[in-house]
């Protein structure tokens, strides 16, 4: 019987596998592969949605309770290139923006909106649990720097909860 070695990289950690099959090794390969990050963060000086580790960002729902609530799908168009970053107040051509409340209505952009809270998920990696973070704006529709949270683990999400019900 044939043993070849296999070095994986996962999350900067070499781990060896031994493989007596080479369809084995590729579909250990093709998990490991797989398993990314949804992780996400707010750049507030340049008001864009952030991918921690540089994954594309495929899909996202912005939730936006103000004046007015609504709810946004941003996608991927077809025969486009994701990138790692989404912006608001611009123009984002990689992007399909629904209005989820407004009959599917498509947008060229997202607006921040004076005194609104934000609520960012991404779900681009459907292996994944989704990323999140939380974020007000003042009465300009500028993004508050305390008032921004990551939302990225489930002990984040915990504490928030417990913070917004008490």
């Amino acid at each position: 019987m044939n043993t070849k070695l296999i070095q994986l990289i996962n999350g900067g950690r070499i781990m060896k596998v031994k493989a007596n099959n080479p369809i084995l090794c590729i579909v250990v390969c093709m998990l490991f592969a797989g398993c990314t990050d949804n992780s996400i963060y707010f750049d507030i000086t340049t008001e864009a949605v952030c991918t921690k580790r540089g994954n594309n960002i495929i899909s996202l729902t912005i939730e936006e309770d103000g004046v007015n609530y609504n709810l946004y799908n941003v996608e991927l168009r077809n025969d486009s290139m994701a990138t790692n970053v989404f912006y608001f107040d611009r123009n984002n051509p990689s992007y399909k923006v629904v209005s989820v409340l407004q009959h599917s209505m498509e947008k060229q952009m997202i607006n921040l909106k004076p005194c609104t809270v934000y609520k960012v998920e991404n779900h681009s990696n459907g292996d994944r649990g989704y990323g999140c973070f939380t974020f007000k704006t003042d009465s300009r529709g500028k993004p508050l720097a305390e008032t921004y949270k990551e939302l990225n683990t489930v002990r984040d999400v915990v504490s928030h909860e417990n913070e917004t019900n008490h």
